[in-house]
């Protein structure tokens, strides 16, 4: 496949060099913003080579092009020359307003902030996956120094995830890299880490208590800490966003090389530990409790034979699992009431007549009274 042509027909169908405003790529897309989206003729972008689909969304024309879009994009880049030289230069180019609804730019954002990460997070999947297969060998030692080495290798990219999310944050949104950085490595800090988890030992800075807490999640117990988390350095780095924005307004510009960044830091530390990071490692925790009650109550409502406590009983003693008594009095305080609606059946037929299933009791019910085995 010939690149530059595949480029060249892309951006003559797109309005020309004239058309582009700004051009820039994620996993699978090439993304055009452009002066006039009437100029562009979609369906024939559709059906050019390389090309898989076109999607309008949010103020951008996005070329799908799949694995290959690095390659086109650098073509691209080097057809349209000086008109993507801020684009290619990371300055911000703004997307008109009345073409980005709020939803759209959501999702714009998630997007740039965690597309750059797939690479590494799948390299580091990958080494974990041939690790966990070689120790698995029979006589493989997973002590030595190299299996050490590299299982640290692939551990880096979750670790230090609040570095790399501070990053991508912070380009996203347009805000000041390195200061956002600095902020995620303070939170990933053994010092810091360290006293976070010190549950035990109170904690302030500038007066302001540190946010230390230990969570039940399912059986267990976590105490919360920041190394690995996604959620509180994406809500500060949004915070610093709106904090640079206030700072360059009222400092003189002569002043904001070494002031802005200088208390974008000293004010963003305390916030971090005091208001946005436990915010942040609250809404995670909250996320995981509904999982594990949404998991729980799954359980309930399709209480296989396999899971059900009369599986093991049933099979030792040769009997029917409806028999055992654990399973009748978890099936009768489903609708606890002076006269229980489910009475037992005692006549296996009838009960496989009218369906032995127990995944769902009320249907179930209902197939008695069908039946003309549920009394009052």
């Amino acid at each position: 496949m010939d690149y530059n042509k595949v480029a060249q027909d892309i951006i003559d169908n797109v309005g020309g060099k004239s058309n582009v405003k700004q051009v820039t790529h994620c996993f699978t897309r090439l993304r055009f913003i452009l002066k006039d989206e009437s100029k562009a003729k979609k369906e024939i972008v559709e059906h050019l080579e390389g090309v898989i689909s076109v999607v309008v969304s949010g103020g951008q024309f996005q070329v799908v092009c799949g694995a290959k879009v690095t390659k086109i994009y650098d073509a691209a880049v080097a057809i349209l020359g000086d008109s993507v030289a801020a684009a290619s230069s990371g300055s911000e180019v703004d997307i008109p307003q009345e073409k980005q609804s709020f939803g759209n730019l959501i999702l714009q954002k998630i997007t740039e902030i965690f597309t750059p990460l797939v690479p590494a997070i799948a390299a580091a999947g990958l080494i974990k996956g041939l690790l966990a297969a070689f120790a698995k060998i029979p006589g493989f030692d997973s002590t030595t120094s190299t299996y050490v080495i590299m299982n640290t290798a692939s551990n880096v990219i979750f670790y230090f995830m609040p570095i790399f999310l501070a990053y991508t944050t912070a380009k996203a949104l347009k805000c000041s890299t390195v200061v956002s950085m600095m902020l995620g490595a303070f939170i990933c800090h053994p010092t810091i880490d360290a006293l976070v988890q010190d549950v035990a030992t109170k904690s302030t800075i500038f007066g302001l208590p540190v946010i230390k807490m230990e969570f039940a999640v399912g059986e267990s117990s976590k105490i919360f800490a920041y190394t690995e988390s996604v959620i509180p350095i994406i809500l500060g780095v949004i915070v610093l966003y709106f904090l640079e924005k206030f700072l360059k307004k009222v400092i003189p510009e002569i002043l904001q090389l070494i002031l802005v960044p200088g208390l974008s830091l000293i004010i963003m530390v305390p916030v971090m530990l005091v208001v946005v990071g436990p915010v942040g490692i609250y809404v995670g925790y909250i996320i995981q409790w509904l999982y594990y009650r949404r998991r729980s109550v799954g359980r309930l409502r399709h209480f296989r034979r396999t899971q059900s406590p009369a599986a093991d009983w049933s099979e030792r003693r040769g009997y029917d699992r409806y028999e055992h008594p654990d399973v009748l009095r978890w099936f009768r305080k489903l609708r606890p009431s002076r006269r229980c609606p489910w009475r037992y059946v005692q006549d296996k037929e009838q009960r496989v007549k009218a369906g032995s299933c127990f995944l769902h009791p009320f249907r179930m019910a209902g197939r008695y009274h069908r039946a003309g085995d549920l009394r009052l």
